[in-house]
């Protein structure tokens, strides 16, 4: 018999998790439940059918356990009132299909390229849009339908299963992962203007190299657009950054970074930008601590 276990860390920082356990061996498999479900090891599809099917009513709550079988839901563990979801879900490690407090990651991801497009109006003439892969993706699909510049992909990605770039410590690992991860396509590059959107400046190492690696393939020009605010502080929920040291709007202004990133201009996305992009949320009060250092718990 299949056993799910339903679990909200906390004050609702990260999606529902499923744990599941059953006779195939599958115990401490953990799933992430955002909208899209991938359950591949089970020869009982009604229980996973009632599983998703309670989800979507009972919409589990921060702080929550439940037992769920295909015949009931048991509360193991009450609800807490707070809820307080990582704001960047929508913006980088959320899946593009998934809902979250139902707004869609995707449609998110457009709504922030668009809003950084009206503010930059004709301040700057790029000739093409691209987006560093994969959640700079459908950022830049935002900022080109609204601004009318063409779409491109000047780099093309190579290793999906490599891990994300900023996740190992060691400086030296991440700038490896992410040279190999990422291709350029030269023939898109050479002598054009390139308006680079990336979901995120964490350290600033990676933003670096992809600006280096755009020059050396013949860029004319790199505008680079942030569509997150300024990462000022550092996360103890989940994300690899245990220090302010270690994140360089903590230690530098906007023209500072411009400068050391070596792109021709830099912007980020407000705080109040991030907020309406996620404005149709169910429960408006999110996580932001690596923003703003009001952490929640």
């Amino acid at each position: 018999k299949i056993k799910l276990w339903g679990i909200v860390q906390g004050v609702g920082f990260r999606p529902f998790v499923a744990k599941i356990a059953d006779r195939l061996g599958m115990k401490g498999e953990v799933l992430n439940i955002g909208g899209l479900v991938e359950i591949t090891v089970t020869d009982e599809p009604r229980q996973i059918d009632a599983f998703v099917r309670t989800i979507e009513e009972e919409k589990p709550a921060p702080a929550e356990i439940v037992h769920i079988t295909p015949e009931s839901v048991e509360t193991v563990s009450p609800a807490g009132e707070e809820m307080r979801i990582c704001s960047f879900l929508w913006v980088y490690y959320g899946y593009p299909t998934s809902s979250y407090e139902g707004v869609n990651v995707e449609e998110m991801r457009y709504k922030c390229g668009s809003m950084l497009a009206k503010r930059d109006g004709d301040s700057v003439q790029p000739d093409i849009v691209a987006g560093v892969p994969d959640s700079g993706i459908a950022h830049a699909i935002g900022y080109a339908n609204e601004s009318g510049i063409p779409y491109a992909r000047p780099f093309i990605k190579y290793t999906p299963t490599w891990p994300r770039s900023f996740m190992p410590t060691n400086q030296s690992q991440r700038e490896l992962i992410a040279r190999m991860k990422l291709i350029p396509v030269q023939a898109l590059i050479e002598n054009k203007k390139l308006l680079l959107i990336d979901d995120s400046i964490v350290r600033g190492n990676t933003s670096k190299k992809l600006v280096q690696m755009l020059r050396d393939a013949g860029a004319a020009e790199v505008h680079l657009r942030i569509t997150s605010p300024e990462v000022l502080w550092p996360c103890f929920y989940g994300i690899d950054t245990a220090t302010r040291e270690q994140l360089i709007a903590a230690g530098m202004d906007l023209s500072q970074m411009n400068e050391w990133i070596g792109s021709d201009s830099l912007a980020f996305l407000s705080l109040d930008g991030l907020r309406e992009a996620v404005s149709g949320a169910r429960h408006r009060s999110f996580c932001e601590a690596c923003f703003t250092g009001e952490y929640p718990v």
